[in-house]
């Protein structure tokens, strides 16, 4: 019984700091659309359940600074 109460303690402390880290520093997520062809590329599931395509790092930090330049990709939603 112990061992079960510390592991579902563990869980959610790991599943605290996975989402404080998701929101204020940033994300991985999958490619979809073709609108940004040929820097990215969007991944479909292949036969094997494996996704092919770019995959990116969605990153929040300089957000805020509004400080971009030229080629770099930003992610609105």
């Amino acid at each position: 019984m112990e061992f079960l109460w510390v592991l579902a303690k563990r869980s959610a402390t790991v599943l605290v700091v996975s989402i404080s880290l998701a929101d204020t520093v940033g994300s991985i997520a999958r490619t979809h659309g073709d609108s940004m062809q040929p820097t990215l590329n969007p991944g479909s599931r292949g036969l094997s359940g494996i996704i092919n395509g770019d995959v990116v790092f969605v990153e929040k930090l300089s957000a805020p600074s509004f400080k971009f330049s030229r080629g770099d990709v930003v992610v609105l939603r």
